[in-house]
C-alpha cells in the first residue's frame, strides 16, 4: 500500500464514518420526536435506514482493519484515529439499534393509549438527543471540547430510571400494561447514553495530543507494542490527571 492509498483509504474511512453518524444522529432525532408527539410519520423515518447503516458500519470496519493490519507506517493522531474508528462505528451502529427499538415502542406505547404527560420524559429525550449531537459536532469539526462535555456527564441514565419510576407510580394500575413499551423506551434511551461516552471517550483519544506520554514511555520499542491495554490506561490516568 503506497502513502496516496494510505491517504485516500484515510479520507474514505473519515467520509463513511461522518456519513453514519449522519444517519445515527438523524435516526435518534426522529425517534425521540416520534416518543414525543406520537408522530407515525416520524416513528416511520427512525426505522428506515437500517440497510444503510448495516453497509456503512461494514466498511469503516473493513477499512479501519485493513489500514491497522497492513499499514506498518501509521503513527500519532493517524494510528489513533484507526483504532478510534473501530470503536465508533459500533458504537453508532448501537445508538441506531436502540433509537430503532424506540421508535417500534413507541408505535405500540401511543396504540396502547399510552401518555408521558405530567412527566420529564420529553425533556428527557432532549437531553439524550443533545449528547449524540454533541458527539457529531466533536467527530465531524474535529474539536475535542464537545466530547469532553459528554464524558463529564454521568447523571443522565440515573436519571432517566428515576422518570421512568415517577410516571410509573403516576399511572392507573389498569394502565400498567404500557409500562413494558416505557421500560424498553428506557432502557434503550439509557443505552444511547452509554454509547455516547463511549465515542466521546474514542474521539478524545484520537484528538488529544498523547504523543508525548507514549513517547515518555517509548525505548526501542515501536509505538504499536506500546498500544496494550495496560499502557492505554496508563496514559489516559495521566491525561486525566493533567485536566
Amino acid at each position: 500500500m503506497t502513502h496516496s492509498d494510505v491517504n485516500l483509504s484515510m479520507q474514505t474511512l473519515r467520509l463513511h464514518l461522518v456519513d453514519m453518524c449522519r444517519v445515527s444522529q438523524r435516526c435518534v432525532d426522529y425517534s425521540v420526536k416520534a416518543f414525543q408527539l406520537g408522530n407515525p410519520d416520524m416513528i416511520a423515518s427512525a426505522r428506515e435506514n437500517v440497510f444503510e447503516i448495516d453497509m456503512l458500519h461494514s466498511d469503516i470496519t473493513e477499512f479501519a482493519r485493513d489500514l491497522f493490519l497492513r499499514e506498518q507506517t501509521l503513527q500519532g493522531r493517524e494510528l489513533r484515529f484507526v483504532l478510534s474508528c473501530m470503536r465508533i462505528c459500533d458504537a453508532l451502529k448501537l445508538i441506531h439499534n436502540s433509537a430503532v427499538e424506540i421508535a417500534s415502542n413507541t408505535m405500540r406505547f401511543w396504540g396502547n393509549g399510552g401518555d408521558f404527560a405530567l412527566t420529564d420524559f420529553p425533556g428527557m429525550g432532549d437531553s439524550v438527543n443533545r449528547l449524540v449531537q454533541s458527539c457529531a459536532a466533536s467527530l465531524t469539526k474535529e474539536e475535542i471540547e464537545p466530547a469532553q462535555m459528554v464524558l463529564y456527564t454521568d447523571r443522565y441514565e440515573r436519571e432517566l430510571v428515576n422518570t421512568f419510576y415517577e410516571w410509573y407510580r403516576s399511572i392507573d394500575p389498569n394502565e400498567r400494561m404500557q409500562a413494558h413499551y416505557a421500560l424498553a423506551m428506557t432502557r434503550h434511551l439509557s443505552q444511547i447514553v452509554q454509547q455516547t461516552r463511549e465515542i466521546a471517550d474514542a474521539v478524545v483519544f484520537w484528538l488529544d495530543d498523547i504523543d508525548a506520554f507514549l513517547t515518555a514511555q517509548t525505548s526501542e520499542t515501536g509505538l504499536l507494542d506500546q498500544l496494550s491495554l495496560e499502557s492505554i490506561q496508563g496514559v489516559l490516568s495521566a491525561m486525566s490527571q493533567q485536566h
